[in-house]
């Protein structure tokens, strides 16, 4: 009797922490894109404080208050998967691979075993890590639809992976799925939009990226589309854009530092001035599009040094992108 008690304990806590988890996703995705879309357009779904807090100190690039707030809730509770995810993050944006991992395992061990298995996949690195990740998320299965954010960041996920790995169409349709699950969710339209632009297909990247209330990551966007369409929302795009850019400034918002470097070379066709926007701002955020848009900008301004640079990241962390690899 004890066992069949202690067992239903334990499904009883699993369940809780699933749900949990489930909890965290919107707030947890929308800081995997912190810094690069409007503080208007990230999820605030959270109703605890101190995650908020963490939230909105990350969102200003204030990492180490977002740090110390999630120590010290994790201080009073190592089971908490939202600040447990939260921390993973924090330290998958710095580069900090190893240690987002150790955050990943103990959310697992809370329980929360899909969300643990996608943080961890995001974390892994060295030779064939991309493919493990990639074998790891499978292993999950398909992801249940009626649970959108779970089933959305885990699609988002394998997406990143796929393209990390080269395989371009993979990448795509997992992003069409991601998509069809929320029209409305802006990182989802933004990202599908943007693979579209990447494909040649401006027109449709365009209508995508057309839809109404756009961060600036879909401004930019909208506005190389229009401008390879010769359309005429590129001007209404670009005034749309310095308008945004300039509200957030005002609303003392970090610099949108990786839209700026975009904007600078593929509108203004400035490889130097992209270059040094990239850089800095790789020096604080190590996403993968973080790092596509710095080795595309030191390539365009045939900068040697940044790809020393980039290439000694790669090496030293294992982090595993093969297109920009094969790209330096």
């Amino acid at each position: 009797m004890r066992l069949s008690g202690d067992a239903g304990l334990f499904s009883g806590l699993r369940m809780a922490a699933a749900a949990c988890a489930a909890a965290a996703f919107a707030l947890l995705y929308a800081s995997l894109a912190v810094g690069h879309d409007s503080h208007r357009h990230r999820a605030r779904d959270a109703e605890r404080p101190g995650i908020l807090a963490a939230d909105d100190a990350q969102s200003r690039h204030q990492f180490d208050e977002a740090r110390a707030e999630l120590d010290r809730l994790l201080a009073a509770d190592p089971r908490d998967v939202e600040a447990r995810l939260m921390s993973a993050n924090l330290f998958l944006l710095a580069g900090e691979y190893e240690r987002a991992q150790g955050d990943c395992k103990l959310v697992m061990s809370a329980g929360a075993l899909d969300a643990g298995t996608v943080c961890l996949a995001s974390a892994l690195t060295g030779p064939g890590s991309v493919d493990r990740a990639r074998r790891m998320v499978a292993a999950l299965g398909a992801p249940q639809e009626s649970e959108v954010e779970l089933a959305r960041w885990h699609l988002l996920t394998e997406a990143d992976l796929a393209l990390r790995a080269g395989d371009f169409a993979a990448g795509l349709e997992l992003h069409e799925r991601a998509f069809r699950l929320d029209p409305s969710h802006e990182e989802a339209r933004t990202r599908l939009a943007g693979l579209l632009l990447e494909r040649g297909e401006a027109a449709r990247a365009l209508e995508l990226a057309q839809a109404p209330d756009p961060s600036p990551a879909r401004l930019v966007i909208r506005l190389r589309a229009a401008k390879a369409l010769a359309d005429a929302d590129a001007l209404t795009s670009l005034r749309e854009l310095s308008v945004l850019l300039e509200a957030d400034r005002s609303d003392g918002v970090p610099p949108h530092l990786r839209e700026e470097a975009q904007l600078a070379l593929y509108v203004e066709g400035d490889a130097v001035a992209a270059l040094r926007l990239a850089r800095l701002n790789f020096e604080t955020q190590k996403d993968t599009p973080d790092l596509r848009m710095y080795a595309a900008a030191a390539i365009a301004a045939a900068d040697a040094s940044a790809v020393v640079e980039i290439r000694a990241w790669m090496r030293e962390t294992g982090f595993e992108d093969r297109v920009v690899a094969a790209a330096l």
